[in-house]
């Protein structure tokens, strides 16, 4: 615990040097604008870090302090955009942004709460529910879709725009954790000559393959690589984690090399 301790305080350190730096490049002569928005930063993330502490809501803090220092990084960056502006078009993003920090420090705090108690093993028996759903998600941005910086990403509903691919980020790890909690024994002890016997290797890595090569090639129709290169990590990143075995990720390594080349 200690040591989570160390990590949040270096968390707060970080985003103080970071929005110190942008302070002193583009935001000279708003001195009082950026310590407002320091404090509402370190208010919102301690609270709802001593929060979690308090009653035992992040069994992992890590898991916590990683997207909170990912957040702040994120919002140096966009305060940064918004001093430095000079045509309107980041007016208010940053604050905007801290306004959506502080709504997602309050639903982690909230689903913690009601289901620190429940047998997280439940979701792994839907593990296809979660497949289907998100390539439905993904499917939809192919007729349907907006693009937005050259993704054709985004589903808008009236003045509402949404990118299915951060949820779908969700479903499939869920499918994934499911799939591998089920499986993963047959790829750690999969004999390194697995085409001696393809059929029992499909029948085991057939599901996850399909749903992986499909996810990737949807993202690819919609132009969004750099959320398949994330799912591809992902995969791998799971798949290492399960078998242990370094060589599923040389050969994923590889395949994306050919893939990109291609």
């Amino acid at each position: 615990m200690k040591s989570a301790n160390k990590m949040f305080f270096l968390l707060i350190c970080l985003f103080t040097l970071g929005l110190f730096l942008a302070f002193a490049t583009v935001g000279k002569g708003k001195l009082l604008l950026t310590l407002f928005f320091w404090v509402a930063y370190v208010f919102l993330v301690t609270v709802a870090f001593l929060i979690g502490r308090k009653f035992e809501l992040f069994p992992e803090p890590i898991l916590f302090i990683i997207p909170v220092f990912l957040s702040g990084l994120g919002l140096t960056e966009l305060y940064a955009l918004q001093m430095k502006q000079t045509n309107g078009i980041y007016e208010d993003v940053a604050f905007r942004q801290m306004a959506w920090l502080a709504a997602s420090m309050i639903t982690v705090l909230a689903v913690s709460a009601l289901t620190r108690k429940h047998n997280y093993e439940k979701l792994a028996r839907y593990k296809y529910i979660w497949a289907i759903l998100g390539m439905v998600l993904l499917g939809l941005t192919i007729p349907f879709g907006q693009s937005f910086g050259g993704a054709r990403s985004w589903l808008s509903f009236g003045s509402l725009t949404i990118q299915p691919s951060e949820f779908v980020k969700i479903l499939i790890v869920l499918f994934l954790a499911g799939y591998l909690s089920e499986y993963g024994q047959y790829l750690k002890n999969a004999h390194p000559k697995w085409w001696i016997r393809p059929f029992k290797a499909l029948w085991y890595l057939g599901p996850l393959l399909f749903v992986w090569i499909m996810a990737l090639l949807l993202l690819v129709f919609q132009r969004d690589l750099g959320t398949a290169v994330l799912y591809f990590g992902v995969f791998l990143a799971l798949i290492y984690l399960v078998s242990g075995r370094f060589s599923y990720v040389v050969a994923g390594g590889l395949v994306a090399a050919v893939g990109a080349v291609i």
